[in-house]
């Protein structure tokens, strides 16, 4: 009898992560040989083209930032705060910076990032915007911040993570990278490159919202390129391929564990609140869209 009493638990919470939340199926369309949209709160950005699909899945506005003096613009990334409107991170050749929307897609305002070309950008629960960038001179710049944390009005309030605290000879913060942020803690993938181009080293970095480093753990051998961080900070990965599994990081023992995948064929792209959103794959040319809540503890796999 005690046996069955402490399988039922456990049966529960597995019917509850292969049950979605909801679904939908998305305006936000899927090109054949381009990376999948990306998944910012709820809303489905193409990185590519800069268009915003909202959580009902209908087109919500372009983010096409007005820059100074500049015609051509080129979308990095988009940030959603959450509680409403957005922050882009664009530039072209002469001019990088951030653009602020407000929730109905109008541009605010434009901060810009002399010298910073700014690939990845993420907003915090104090509304804080973290920008992990490079400088448009390297290898010539020398040292410099690599994390930028500014106000919700554009006030730069703090810098962290100098190019000199990556591995010795690094000139380079480029490539597979990506910032979130959630439960006071900032995650940065980045990858940092040698001035010969031979040596590449790609790891995790997190940071406190004061910007004091929790953990460095090195991702070289990791090949999933998606990433979410829900509200209460926990950190998963996955891939845009629909067969590889989805992780958790583990702060205490410092490792990735294996967790318990929505059942079908489907592929995590990012994180809404407290729930993980996934792509449905199912043959057709909109982004069918599921939002589960989190694995529980007992649905972690053996293998870390």
């Amino acid at each position: 009898m005690k046996l069955v009493i402490c399988l039922v638990p456990f049966a529960s919470l597995a019917l509850a992560q292969t049950a979605s939340i909801r679904t939908v199926v998305s305006d936000c369309p899927r090109v054949s040989g381009q990376p999948l949209p990306v998944v910012r709160g709820g809303y489905c950005i193409r990185l590519d083209t800069g268009l915003v699909y909202g959580p009902t899945g209908q087109f919500a506005f372009a983010a096409l930032p007005q820059l100074p003096g500049a015609s051509t613009v080129y979308v990095h990334d988009v940030a959603v705060d959450p509680d409403g409107g957005f922050v882009v991170a664009a530039g072209n050749r002469s001019v990088n910076g951030l653009a602020l929307f407000d929730q109905y897609g109008s541009q605010k305002t434009f901060i810009p990032l002399k010298g910073i070309f700014p690939s990845n950008v993420t907003v915090s629960e104090d509304h804080s915007i973290w920008v992990l960038g490079k400088h448009n001179s390297v290898p010539k710049a020398g040292d410099y911040m690599t994390v930028l944390k500014y106000s919700s009005s554009g006030q730069l309030t703090g810098s962290f993570l100098p190019l000199s605290s990556y591995p010795a000879g690094a000139v380079a913060v480029l490539g597979k990278t990506a910032i979130l942020s959630g439960g006071g803690v900032v995650a940065v993938v980045v990858e940092s490159v040698s001035e010969s181009n031979t040596n590449r080293h790609r790891e995790l970095i997190r940071l406190d919202y004061s910007g004091k480093v929790l953990s460095r753990n090195s991702l070289d051998d990791v090949h999933e390129q998606a990433f979410g961080m829900t509200a209460d900070g926990n950190l998963y990965r996955g891939d845009n391929l629909r067969s590889l599994p989805v992780y958790l990081f583990n702060p205490s023992a410092q490792s990735w564990q294996e967790v318990v995948k929505p059942t079908g064929t489907t592929a995590l792209v990012g994180a809404d609140g407290a729930n993980l959103v996934f792509h449905v794959f199912d043959g057709a040319d909109k982004m069918r869209l599921s939002w589960y809540a989190q694995p529980g503890s007992e649905q972690l796999a053996s293998r870390n």
